[in-house]
Order: C-alpha cells, then sequence, then structure tokens
C-alpha cells in the first residue's frame, strides 16, 4: 500500500493507493466510509472492543483448514474493481469474486499477496508525487460521482468529457 487519504470532492469517499512492486505505478482504490473503517480495524487492531468480522472469518477458516493463498485485482465491474480470493483446502483450490477493498482487507488479515492485473496498472495515468490529485478511470467511479463530474463538466464547458461521463452512465444503465 502506498497510501491513504481522504476525499474525492464533496463525497465521503476515500482513495487507497496500491503501489506495484518495485515500480511507481499505482492503482487507486476508492473506498466508502465503512471500508476505510473496516481497513482501519484491520491495520491498527486494537485488544478492547468487539471482534472485527473479519477476524470471525479467519479463526472459522483456521478451524476449517482453509487458507487464503492471495488475492488478485482482476477486473472492473458496474463502476468498482473486483479481486479473486485464491482459497484452498486440503488440496482442492477455488477462486472467490469479491470487491478489490474486501480483497485487500482479506490480504492483510491472511498476510498473503495482493497482485494487480497489468491490463487495470496500464490504463492509470502516472501518480506524481507532490500533486494532490490523483486520475480515476471513469469506470471505476460510482454513479453519484459520475453524476457530479457530469455536472462540472457541462458547467466548465468540457463537452467531451461530458459525453464520456454520459456515455458511462448509459452503459450502467
Amino acid at each position: 500500500m502506498a497510501g491513504l487519504s481522504r476525499g474525492v470532492s464533496d463525497t465521503d469517499m476515500f482513495i487507497l493507493l496500491l503501489r506495484e512492486a518495485g515500480s511507481k505505478r499505482m492503482l487507486p482504490l476508492l473506498l466508502c466510509e465503512e471500508e476505510m473503517q473496516t481497513l482501519s480495524m484491520v491495520m491498527n487492531p486494537t485488544t478492547r472492543g468487539r471482534i472485527p468480522l473479519t477476524e470471525c472469518v479467519k479463526h472459522m477458516t483456521d478451524v476449517f483448514g482453509i487458507i487464503v493463498e492471495e488475492v488478485e485485482i482482476s477486473s472492473v465491474l458496474d463502476g468498482r474493481y473486483t479481486a479473486l480470493m485464491t482459497c484452498c483446502q486440503n488440496g482442492l483450490r477455488e477462486h472467490v469474486r469479491v470487491t478489490a477493498v474486501d480483497a485487500v482487507v482479506m490480504a492483510l488479515v491472511y498476510r498473503c499477496p495482493i497482485y494487480i492485473r497489468a491490463t487495470l496498472l496500464e490504463r492509470q495515468v502516472p501518480y506524481q508525487q507532490g500533486k494532490d490529485s490523483v486520475v480515476l478511470p471513469i469506470d471505476t467511479l460510482t454513479v453519484e460521482l459520475l453524476e457530479e463530474a457530469l455536472q462540472r463538466a457541462v458547467k466548465n464547458e468540457n463537452y467531451k468529457l461530458a459525453s464520456r461521463l454520459q456515455d458511462e452512465l448509459i452503459r450502467r444503465r
């Protein structure tokens, strides 16, 4: 993980930056407040309070001999990155599709590697150190963020961008 920051315009969203090992390429993941809280609990466990669901799941999989070997962030579906968790039990290997954010949380719990498909990294605009913003691909934005960006693009008379945003909204409906 390369960084975690608050804010995508005026929404209660967060951005988790995943950095490719040995590279400057990064993949930004959008997190809602609930996902951010889950990630924070896993990254900063406390001894007091309730046991997080992730720890309950970890305990159950340990009891039944299920191992999470790796996660791979693999595609975008309806504005969210998705991932495959590779799980193994008694030599049987299964792939479970989850959101990328859930995959990152589980990778932290199970201490397993996180891989990102090259095609997802290749379409990213390189992150520039010292800049205040990260460029997010249009197909990874929520409908709410797409609508907000469309309004802003029309207001700024950026009709080319407005057209691309409108096309993405239509594609999702």
